[in-house]
């Protein structure tokens, strides 16, 4: 229990630092703004500059301390103290799994899963999950063509025209400001004031884990992650 509230304060201490530094660059940012319009992808963009930022680590299908059997794992579970709905699963090995979910995963490698933390090491030994990228990506996908989310529909309306960055929240840009590449989730095309969900395309460079901490979605975006993290653990359990 210790180790875990060890790796907990280390992620919000970095995470206070990074804000109170934002906020220092800049004063009049907002919760949510509107990116201005472009003509082109705003991906092609991330790929010409894609040197100026740090790749981040996945977890290799092929490496030796990943299996896709399924283990008998330490029921040993606590939840972040700042972030509600954050969870650190005690694992084999010296691992911490990171997920939105309080039940155990059935692997590491479970979609389940945002990533490991190694044991005695923070974020800079976070190993990113591809499942989980995966998988957030096809459920912002889905949900933007069924329209879920009244956030980015207002931000539709008022744009009429062109592609629209989905921003993850914990790190919202300034108002008519891009984002960084690591804290876009992906980019959609807006026609006529509607988004068109069938042209979502992921941001490659979009990380699930940041020193801003894990993924923070809009309240519509993520009831429907934690909808499509649910539907996955029951399918792996039954595996």
């Amino acid at each position: 229990m210790q180790r875990t509230q060890k790796i907990q304060y280390t992620i919000r201490l970095v995470s206070q630092r990074r804000s109170l530094a934002s906020i220092a660059r800049t004063p009049g940012a907002k919760q949510r703004h509107i990116v201005p319009s472009t003509n082109a992808n705003p991906l092609l963009y991330s790929r010409l500059t894609s040197t100026q930022f740090a790749t981040q680590p996945r977890i290799p299908c092929s490496a030796t301390w990943v299996t896709s059997q399924r283990r008998s794992y330490s029921s040993g579970v606590s939840e972040d103290e700042e972030r509600k709905g954050l969870f650190y699963h005690t694992l084999e090995g010296g691992v911490y799994a990171l997920s939105f979910l309080s039940e155990s995963p059935s692997s590491q490698n479970s979609a389940t899963v945002i990533g490991l933390i190694p044991e005695g090491q923070g974020l800079e030994g976070f190993q990113e999950n591809q499942a989980f990228v995966d998988l957030l990506h096809d459920t912002v996908k889905s949900a933007l063509i069924e329209n879920v989310d009244p956030d980015l529909a207002n931000d539709a309306t008022q744009r009429q025209e062109g592609w629209m960055h989905v921003h993850d929240l914990r790190r919202f840009p300034e108002s008519g400001r891009v984002g960084d590449a690591d804290d876009i989730i992906g980019t959609v095309l807006v026609q006529e004031g509607k988004i068109n969900g069938e042209t979502y395309e992921r941001m490659p460079m979009y990380r699930t884990v940041s020193s801003d901490g894990p993924t923070k979605l809009s309240e519509g975006l993520h009831k429907r992650l934690l909808s499509a993290l649910q539907d996955a653990h029951k399918k792996e359990s039954k595996a």
